[in-house]
């Protein structure tokens, strides 16, 4: 479903270049649940980015659902972004005048769909995630357990083949994340999706089957395979 090639992508400061990702190679199949783990800086979300489309590498290659995607206008990988991935961010990104099904129906709207055959789908979507009974709140008149779980509502409803989740239980206290992450535990059981969580939280991995760690934009392990053999300052590697 995924694979990168000497994935680089830098960002520019002034005159200088600070280097997010360094040469990354990774493959991720379809159907797995896999944690993108590391400390800040090290280059988790901007790898969840090209991988979600939402920017392009500085050298190597992404292909996706086995498309090069640097061939891919950007028509094309909006279109893609929109059929095929479902994203859920740390901040939630709820739009605050909008209740529940109105914040899961967004993604239809942009897809054209109309009102009564979004509000359908979404309300199915939040029984999914044991909201239906929200469906009418506001935001604000929610917990930040159920916010997240309306941003995963929101992620599903589009039917994607891949999730991608940005530190999904950064704002939350332990009980709430291990609710969370038994929701992304049975959409990967249940409907097979496939779904890549960056973290730096220990109970989010616990609950993943693949663990890749990140730091200063390489791979330095990755549980599916051997440690990769990653040069450090002073031994020669760039």
């Amino acid at each position: 479903m995924i694979r990168l090639e000497k994935v680089e992508k830098l960002y520019r400061k002034g005159d200088s270049a600070v280097a997010a990702l360094r040469g990354v190679d990774l493959e991720v199949q379809a159907g797995e649940l896999v944690a993108i783990q590391g400390p800040s800086g090290s280059g988790k979300t901007t790898l969840l980015n090209l991988i979600g489309l939402l920017d392009e590498p500085s050298a190597g290659q992404v292909f996706l659902f086995g498309k090069d995607v640097s061939a891919l206008s950007d028509r094309e990988k909006s279109a893609l972004r929109g059929s095929k991935i479902g994203f859920v961010f740390q901040s939630f990104n709820l739009i605050s005048h909008l209740n529940a099904w109105e914040n899961v129906a967004l993604p239809l709207y942009y897809r054209g769909i109309g009102r009564k055959e979004r509000r359908r789908r979404a309300l199915a979507a939040l029984e999914g995630v044991g909201l239906k009974g929200r469906a009418y709140h506001l935001p604000a008149e929610l917990s930040g357990g159920e916010e997240q779980r309306v941003a995963i509502a929101r992620a599903l409803v589009t039917d994607p083949a891949l999730i991608l989740a940005d530190e999904p239980t950064g704002n939350l206290d332990s009980h709430t994340g291990k609710m969370i992450m038994e929701e992304f535990l049975a959409i990967n059981n249940v409907n097979g999706v496939t779904v890549l969580v960056a973290t730096h939280d220990p109970l989010v991995v616990s609950f993943t089957r693949r663990v890749i760690e990140l730091r200063d934009g390489q791979i330095t392990k990755d549980s599916a395979s051997e440690v990769v053999d990653v040069p450090r300052s002073g031994d020669g590697g760039c």
